[in-house]
């Protein structure tokens, strides 16, 4: 019993950073200070606009990498 309990803790330690960055990524134009912002989640209001949603943060860095305003 005590093995697979070791294993069970040692499965959920390492899906726990995966997990954590799991869920959609927004770029958003901070348009009071002109620049690109990723965020986890879409503001409301007119001083941000969307530039587009990732599913990974890699994926989100990459394109604002590539994103004229964003230079």
């Amino acid at each position: 019993m005590t093995k697979y309990l070791i294993a069970a803790i040692m499965l959920i330690s390492l899906c726990a950073p995966v997990l954590a960055q799991a869920g959609p990524f927004y770029i958003m134009f901070d348009k009071k200070t002109n620049k690109c912002v990723m965020m986890t989640k879409a503001p409301s209001g007119f001083r941000y606009k969307m530039l587009g949603s990732y599913a990974s943060a890699k994926k989100a860095h990459a394109a604002m990498a590539g994103m004229a305003k964003c230079r």
